[in-house]
């Protein structure tokens, strides 16, 4: 559980920025350090990122949904990340701020039956909630063709309800099951 939380917050702090370096001024560890190279790749609704550095590769694939504010402004409304950590598949769902974290997250892959998911953690940009995908579910997700996600925002009665297109799930997960 440990680690899936650790890959969770991982991916929400990658969502979220790039972290802050503090220059050393010591010319010999910038040479030591490697760049490492990243892939991107589309397919359909879903992008893939693959991060190489030496001889290890990570990558996720997501899709990020936003908002439009009356105002003009846009808003990340929800992103979903799956990722695969010491062989375990984990979906991320990173959402904004002022949540009922109690009442959770609920996702449903097109009519089937409700999923429940309770959130795992919020920082100061948004909150996560976070799904092993065993064999089952990635068999749903890879047959379906929407996901529904649901929260509820603080103090309100009325359900939130995005829906994530499963459009090129499947192509995606290659990038993550090879």
């Amino acid at each position: 559980m440990r680690n899936l939380i650790a890959a969770g917050l991982m991916t929400l702090s990658l969502w979220l920025g790039p972290p802050a370096f503090a220059e050393t001024g010591n010319d010999t560890a910038k040479a030591t350090i490697t760049a490492p190279s990243m892939t991107r790749s589309t397919y359909q609704d879903w992008q893939s990122l693959c991060v190489q550095q030496d001889a290890e590769t990570l990558c996720d694939i997501s899709q990020t949904l936003q908002v439009e504010r009356e105002n003009g402004q846009t808003v990340t409304a929800l992103r979903a990340t799956v990722t695969k950590r010491d062989g375990v598949f984990v979906m991320e769902l990173a959402l904004p701020l002022g949540l009922d974290l109690i009442s959770g997250v609920v996702l449903q892959l097109d009519n089937a039956k409700d999923i429940k998911l309770p959130f795992a953690t919020c920082i100061d940009r948004g909150c996560a909630a976070l799904a092993d995908i065993d064999a089952a579910l990635l068999a749903r997700l890879q047959r379906g063709r929407v996901m529904k996600v649901a929260f509820r925002p603080f103090g309100q009665e009325q359900a939130v309800v995005i829906e994530v297109s499963l459009l090129g799930f499947t192509s995606a997960m290659a990038e993550l099951d090879g």
